[in-house]
Formats: structure tokens, sequence, C-alpha cells
């Protein structure tokens, strides 16, 4: 595979720290003497330099002033060893590439956002995987060929990582690194292709090929006597989990509801998000209506008053944004994680098996219980925020698909 990289045929100039000093044989050693071919310095050094594509990254045919080795192969013989790896993420390399294009904090910051916090969050995890990939075997990660790039993602792939996980990866890098002929990493008919291989050796699988029965978490519920005789732990669970069922909310969407949106009306309750939900990209932030239901013990709306009116003594400054908030003192706001849990926590006391179903299952369940009670797909799709009819019924519906052996076998003529 060394006949890839770009279009010259010669592998991408790479980015060295002030303290690199390459040697003869093409291998470089920092002043502080540790290591070979990437120095301490080479990520955060101010050796990245002018030439950077659209994504804020340098393009790999811009010229550059830092030293290059003279045999770029062997500096792959052997793994670095002692080497101490640098502690830059992700973000702040974007951040310094944005800033040596001329722009300004404010303008890199707003750049930044672009992106949401957890697709942050995964990259940045995705980059300590390629980075530490690159450090063992001598390679610069800003700085490498095609071939690399190919390699790592094959390994992923030998790893037995799924291709949702590899094409996190792609994304990541090509987000990150330099174009190769003209391509964003990702877009290069050569990674393209890979990804296809991947995907056709082991395609996405659905997490669950079941469901479970809302009935079951509801009746719970309503067994759990009056909101207003409650814990706040066992009234702050009741009302995620009903609200999940009912709203079909993403976890990290019920850690995000805002406090001051709670509206209650005589029909049922209006609220809306501090963040956008997954696939909005544009206009106003959603608003989200739950009616009232007959029976009070499993009505979402009866028991988010009884939790507004539990919280109320707790609320101050800090956490009166959010609706849930900690359940001990001093009642900070909560984070997704613990959404999650309180879910998974009460769907185990209901006889739910959470070790396969885990909170998130609550969007597939609801959702299939109400196609299944004749709720047209548009509304199914509009209340969960999906885009395509398909990814709800690969990913989230779970009804049973009639068999056709008993009217193909079945002797008894129909009449």
């Amino acid at each position: 595979m060394a006949g890839y990289g770009n279009s010259s045929g010669s592998s991408a100039p790479r980015v060295y720290g002030d303290d690199f000093e390459p040697t003869a044989r093409g291998r470089g050693r920092g002043r502080g003497g540790h290591g070979r071919g990437v120095s301490r310095g080479s990520l955060a050094g101010s050796a990245m330099v002018s030439g950077y594509n659209g994504n804020g990254m340098r393009d790999s045919a811009a010229p550059t002033s830092v030293h290059r080795p003279t045999d770029v192969a062997s500096r792959r013989t052997a793994p670095l060893t002692g080497i101490r790896h640098t502690s830059i993420g992700r973000l702040e390399i974007v951040r310094q590439n944005f800033r040596r294009r001329g722009f300004s904090r404010p303008l890199v910051e707003l750049l930044v956002a672009g992106s949401r916090a957890s697709t942050l969050s995964t990259y940045e995890s995705a980059w300590r995987t390629w980075a530490t990939w690159c450090y063992q075997r001598g390679e610069d990660p800003l700085s490498t060929t095609l071939a690399f790039v190919l390699e790592f993602l094959a390994n992923l792939h030998g790893a037995g990582k799924s291709y949702s996980t590899i094409n996190v990866h792609r994304s990541m890098l090509s987000k990150t690194l330099p174009h190769f002929e003209g391509h964003p990493v990702g877009a290069h008919p050569l990674v393209k292709e890979l990804l296809s291989g991947c995907f056709n050796i082991n395609p996405p699988k659905p997490r669950y090929n079941s469901s479970w029965d809302p009935n079951v978490v509801v009746s719970y519920m309503a067994s759990l006597g009056e909101n207003s005789s409650l814990p706040l732990s066992k009234l702050s669970h009741k009302t995620a989990v009903l609200l999940a069922l009912a709203s079909l909310l993403r976890v990290s969407q019920l850690a995000s509801i805002n406090f001051q949106s709670v509206t209650f009306s005589s029909s049922g309750v209006n609220f809306t998000l501090l963040k956008p939900r997954k696939a909005q990209h544009s206009g106003p932030l959603q608003s989200i209506f739950i009616p009232s239901l007959r029976e009070p013990g499993c009505c979402p709306v009866e028991t988010i008053k009884a939790y507004v009116d539990a919280t109320a003594p707790h609320r101050n400054h800090s956490n009166i944004n959010s609706l849930f908030v900690s359940c001990n003192k001093p009642h900070r706001n909560i984070t997704s994680n613990t959404v999650s849990g309180w879910i998974r926590s009460s769907l185990a006391a209901a006889g739910i098996d959470t070790s396969v179903f885990s909170a998130h299952s609550t969007r597939g369940a609801s959702a299939s219980k109400a196609l299944a009670a004749g709720i047209s797909i548009d509304a199914i799709l509009k209340t969960g925020n999906w885009a395509r009819e398909s990814t709800f019924n690969k990913f989230y519906k779970r009804n049973s698909i009639p068999s056709l052996a008993s009217a193909v076998l079945d002797p008894t003529p129909q009449t």
C-alpha cells in the first residue's frame, strides 16, 4: 500500500516541534534526548505552520519550513519507546490551527461550536486512539500518509470494531488531517472503498432483536403509590421513566429539559429543551407537549407536577434552568448518565432485563407500542425526531413479523 498518498507519490510533509533534530538516518531526536521519529513537542510546538484546508487543518501539499527526515520508511521500523506522549487534545489542535490563520478568539470559539459537545467528545476519544496508534509506530499523528490512515482503519476492523466505530474514526480523521490527493480523508475513494468493505463484512446490527412491553413498566410505576408520598429518589426515577416513554426523548434530552419553560394547562404540559435535538440543525428549539391521562398513578403530567413541587425547596440560581436535579444535597443539575441510571434502575425493578436493554431502549419500546396501537408512522417519526422511516424500522421498530406458514400450509379451506 506504499503507493497510496499524495498525488506526487511522496508522503505528506511532517510536523515536528521546535526541538526536533533529524539525523542522517532519518530518525529525529529532540534536544531532550528522548524518543525517535516524533518529538515530544510535535503537536504543541510552533511548527504547525501555514497552509490549511477548509476544515482549519493544514493541507498536505502546503509548503512548510520544518525539517523533514531523509528516509520516511525507516522511521516506522520500530515503535517509539521512552517518549512522553503529549497531552494536547484534538480540540486544542483545531483551535491552534484556526488562530494561526489569523482568526480572532471569538471567531474560533464560534467555529468550534459548530460541532456539538457530544460530537467533540466522541472525536476526542477517537483522536486519542489514533494518536496512541501513531506514537507506538513512530508516526506523527498530524502528518502522515494515506496508506498509514488506511492501515489504521483496517486495524480497527481487524480488532473487531463495529462499522459505526470505524466510521466515527474516519469522520474524525477527515475533520482533522490534511487532504490527500485533493480529497478530505473520509471522501478519498480508497477510504470509501475500505468502509464499504467493512460494511459488507460486518454490517451494523440492531442492538435489540426484541422489545419489552411498556405496560409492565407503567404498571410497576402505578404500584408505587401516590406521587406525594414518594421519596425524592423514587419520584425522580418515576418522572424520568414516564417522560421517556411519553416523549420518546433521548436520555441526554431528558437531562436538558428547560425547567423555566415547563408550563401546565388543563390538557397537559409544555416544555422546551436547553439545546437542539440530535437531528435538528435549524429553526427554534422544539416545544414538546405531553397530554394528561385519566389514571394519575401513571400520568406523566401529574408526576411532573409532583416532582416540581418536591424540588421547589431545593431550587437556586445554580439549578434553576434544568428540570432534573440531583436527589442529594446540594441538588446540582444532573448529567445524562444520571438520568440513564435512574431509568435502568426502574426498568430492573419492573422486571426488565437491563443486561440486555439500556435506558435508550425506552424509545424503541414506546414507539413500537404506539405503532401497534394504531398511531400513524408520521406522528411517531415526528415525536421521536426520526428523519426517515427506514431508521425507525431498522433500529427501533420491534414488532413481530406475521408468519405465512399457517396461510400456506394449513390444509383447512378458507371460506
